[in-house]
């Protein structure tokens, strides 16, 4: 399977991934399809595997313009037939600053780089873990999913 991320379909601007068999490039199928009128920057796509619990993720991040936000989507692509969007995350990110993405697949860590700093959004199913910073100061980073239990009225 090909993945990939446009920002142009059918002349109407948004954020568009889909599929693509390489055996049958003519048969594809959106994974999301999301109309909102904006130019997005510094895209990154990245497939999370972990062969011994047999997932797969697709992770997408990438920057829009006008509201200034950085946003990361991870979606289980394990069933073929049934795409699940597991989150999105926005932060702050001016569109005329660069940043760039990264996935460390190692402990599911993504980074995002920029001249602002360093972002850090933990993707893993561990609640919590401990690390350092460059003063040697504990730090406790919290993975996302431990807060899917927080719920909005």
């Amino acid at each position: 399977m090909y993945y990939i991320l446009s920002n142009k379909f059918e002349e109407k601007l948004g954020f568009f991934v889909f599929k693509m068999q390489e055996s049958n490039p003519l048969k594809s199928k959106f994974l999301i399809k999301w109309k909102n009128k904006l130019d997005i920057g510094d895209p990154n796509i990245f497939v999370l595997r972990n062969l011994a619990k047999g997932l797969k993720e697709l992770i997408v991040s990438f920057k829009t313009i006008f509201i200034n936000t950085y946003n990361v989507v991870c979606m289980d692509i394990s069933v073929e037939d049934e795409q699940t969007l597991i989150f999105r995350h926005e932060s702050f990110q001016l569109w005329e600053s660069e940043s760039q993405g990264f996935l460390l697949s190692e402990n599911k860590d993504f980074i995002t780089l920029s001249k602002s700093g360093m972002q850090v959004l933990s993707l893993g199913s561990i609640e919590k873990r401990a690390i350092k910073d460059s003063k040697k100061m504990d730090l406790m980073l919290h993975s996302l999913e431990a807060y899917n239990f927080l719920k909005n009225d």
